[in-house]
């Protein structure tokens, strides 16, 4: 899957730029906007996706939420996950916009459709859909 190895907490300038010339060699570069699971904890967005953005602002933002990750602890049920692609209702990044701004609306939009959800084996059953 070329995935790009990261250093978590340590500001990971490589990994960035690796980032950077896989989507200047036309790769699809998925980023996490926390940094990390959440396991249910609203978390601060991270400014990843602008910081690559900022490097190749012809790159196009999709969104892409997950949904029912945390019904995984379930086993041996088969949890119902549901993967949606969108684009950012607020439009892609514009030139100039700030960073933390940036990450912050994707965020957002992000939770609008899948909120954060506490991990565990007691969280109420969803009707299907």
């Amino acid at each position: 899957m070329n995935q790009i190895p990261v250093k978590r907490r340590s500001g990971d300038v490589k990994a960035i730029w690796e980032a950077v010339e896989a989507l200047r060699g036309g790769a699809a570069v998925c980023v996490f906007p926390e940094g990390r699971l959440s396991r249910g904890e609203t978390l601060r967005a991270r400014t990843g996706v602008s910081r690559l953005w900022a490097e190749c602002p012809q790159a196009r933002v999709i969104l892409c939420a997950i949904a029912g990750t945390p019904r995984y602890v379930r086993f041996p049920r088969r949890p119902r996950v549901s993967i949606e692609l969108f684009e950012p209702a607020g439009g892609q990044p514009a030139i100039g916009e700030d960073p933390q701004l940036l990450a912050t609306r994707l965020l957002a939009e992000l939770r609008e459709r899948v909120p954060p959800t506490p991990v565990g084996r007691r969280l109420p059953e969803v009707a299907a859909s």
